[in-house]
This record gives C-alpha cells, sequence and structure tokens, in this order.
C-alpha cells in the first residue's frame, strides 16, 4: 500500500454540528496526497452519520468508546500511514495552503518538527505576536531566521520551558520523529484534576519538541475554535 505524504490526525467528539466547514477545508488542501484519520471517541451526536456522507478513499474512521481526546489523537496515530502526521481538532479550521507550507519546510530542511502562527477565532492578532517584546525575546533568544517567515530553534524544548505559545492544531512531525520519541502514551488523559482541566496537548508538543530539526513558520495558518466545551476556552 503506497505510504501517503501526510497522515491528518483528528480526534472528534460531539462536533457534528460544527465541525463539517473543518472537514471540507482539510479535503481542500492544495496538497492532496494526505489520508484523513478521525477517531469518534464515542460521541452521542449524530457524528458517524455525517462522516459516512462524505465520498472520499482518503477519510479513515474509527471509533472508540469515550476515552478523551488524548487516547483518540493516540489511536489514530497507531493507523497512520503518512511520512508526516499532523493534527488537527474538529473545532480548528486549516488555511488552504497549510499542508504546503509546512511540507516545504520538511523537505528544504529535513525537519522533523513544524508549526505555524495561528489566530483565535474571536482574537484580531495572531497568539504568536512578533510585536510583543515577549514574542521577541523568545525568538530572539532560542531561533535563527533561516529563511522567509521561518525561523529554526536548536533546542526548542529548553524554549518552551520560558514560553509556551503552540498548539496541537498548528503543529506537524516526521513519522520517524513521532515513534522516536514514543509518541502519545497510553497511559495519558486530560481528566479533569479537581477544577482544574490539565492541557493534555502539551504532552505531544513538548515530546515533538526534543530536536534539534524544530521550526516555525510565522505566517497564520491555522484558526483555532472556541466551543462551549473547548478545553482551552477557560483558563
Amino acid at each position: 500500500m503506497r505510504q501517503p505524504l501526510f497522515s491528518i490526525i483528528m480526534p472528534t467528539y460531539n462536533r457534528a454540528c460544527v465541525f463539517c466547514p473543518i472537514i471540507n477545508a482539510l479535503l481542500a488542501q492544495s496538497i492532496t496526497d494526505f489520508e484523513l484519520i478521525i477517531v469518534d471517541d464515542g460521541s452521542t451526536d449524530n457524528t458517524l452519520e455525517i462522516l459516512s456522507s462524505y465520498d472520499d478513499s482518503r477519510i479513515k474512521v474509527l471509533y472508540q468508546n469515550n476515552n478523551r481526546q488524548t487516547q483518540a489523537r493516540r489511536k489514530a496515530c497507531n493507523e497512520a500511514k503518512g511520512k508526516y502526521f499532523a493534527f488537527c481538532d474538529s473545532d480548528d479550521i486549516w488555511d488552504v495552503d497549510y499542508l504546503k507550507s509546512i511540507h516545504l519546510v520538511f523537505a528544504k530542511y529535513n525537519a522533523d518538527f513544524v508549526f505555524t502562527n495561528y489566530i483565535v477565532e474571536g482574537e484580531k492578532r495572531p497568539r504568536i505576536d512578533l510585536n510583543k517584546s515577549e514574542t521577541q525575546g523568545w525568538l530572539a533568544n532560542n531561533a535563527n531566521l533561516v529563511g522567509k517567515d521561518i525561523y529554526h530553534f536548536i533546542d526548542l524544548y529548553a524554549a518552551l520551558s520560558y514560553y509556551q505559545p503552540i498548539f496541537c492544531s498548528c503543529q506537524a512531525l516526521s513519522c520517524e520523529h513521532y515513534r522516536n520519541i514514543g509518541g502519545i502514551s497510553k497511559t495519558l488523559n486530560n481528566l479533569a484534576l479537581g477544577t482544574i482541566q490539565t492541557s493534555e496537548d502539551s504532552h505531544i508538543i513538548r515530546r515533538s519538541a526534543i530536536t534539534q530539526k524544530a521550526y516555525f513558520i510565522n505566517q497564520v495558518r491555522v484558526k483555532l475554535g472556541r466551543q462551549g466545551d473547548n478545553m482551552s476556552g477557560s483558563y
């Protein structure tokens, strides 16, 4: 079976009312060589019915009893065959050239890990805002500008101990790198700890950052949604 260039990893749970535009944006990517692996985490709405209406051989739908999105991501990664893994949550939307822009960096720099800038729904400026002194210092102290809007981090893992602006839907890594860092832990879950919910996606983000071949593209290629049940919707 031919290896696709990208495996798009998407967990979903009760997003039937909002995720059609997100899936349509993925299917409309200017790079078409990908598989889209969607893991339904025990939805109680008509998620599976909607997914079954898509007639596209690139879509693979898996189901699991509700075990939260971390393990849904892990399940998708275990099934993935692509050269690169790109994560997208089911309430976040990609620019049509998202895969194209990150693939250029993977190919040119033999990158392990690539992330882009993004904007959050309801906000006017990108989250990684170069007009802010915090961001300017973060990049100046930890990254080198190697191309137009492209920064190379020698030690992104250390840099994230001072400032962590990366979101899951804006990151991609090579399959080889994912396997080398041990992937997503099968023991990790994003269950609430008292009144605090864990930032579960920082687990794979920080693991992915363990490389000297990490790159940041300072282009807004993703819009993060903010649904009422979104775990990042409340500080």
